[in-house]
């Protein structure tokens, strides 16, 4: 068994399924191409989106730098969020869902990659209280829960924000003031 298949398994096609219809329940996640119909899921308390339109114009999405470049920060900070052991669910919208080893992760490719490449990407820790959601149409990264948005969070001062919810702020999310996304 490779370093890779230690860190990703594929899920059976009833368990992503399940993960799916207890996220939409636990987090009112709700696909959908419109601007109309976006955020498509209830932004918990912690939570910070990017907007990674500046990604998707900048270089192809499929460059390999673009997806490196944000693998490599999602990946350190999952390992720094999650112990040694903990296992992620990875599902992909449509697609076969995966169980993520981040602590024991390589370089090679991402069966899923972080970056929403046509389809929604999400990252999620078994009790669904932190995680990534990769909108495709929407252009964005919502990362949520304390333990991920503690460490995921200052990787990604770089990208413009587009909704941030903090404890203690509004209780809905809501567009960034400042010009600079904070």
């Amino acid at each position: 068994m490779t370093q890779h298949d230690r860190a990703w398994e594929a899920m059976p096609d009833e368990e992503s399924h399940a993960h799916w219809t207890e996220f939409i329940a636990r987090h009112g996640f709700r696909p959908g191409v419109r601007p109309e119909d976006w955020p498509a899921l209830d932004e918990p308390v912690p939570s910070v989106t990017y907007d990674l339109t500046p990604l998707f114009e900048a270089v192809e999405p499929e460059s390999t730098a673009v997806l490196d470049r944000l693998e490599r920060l999602v990946l350190a900070a999952l390992t720094e969020a999650f112990p040694v052991g903990e296992r992620l669910a990875v599902l992909d919208w449509q697609h076969t869902g995966h169980w993520f080893r981040p602590q024991v992760a390589s370089d090679a490719p991402w069966p899923v990659p972080a970056f929403p490449n046509g389809d929604y990407h999400l990252f999620l820790t078994e009790d669904m209280t932190d995680g990534l959601l990769g909108h495709p149409w929407e252009r964005t990264l919502c990362v949520f829960g304390p333990r991920l948005t503690a460490t995921l969070v200052p990787r990604l001062s770089w990208l413009p924000v587009t909704r941030s919810r903090q404890p203690g702020g509004p209780g809905r999310a809501q567009p960034s003031d400042s010009a600079d996304g904070r």
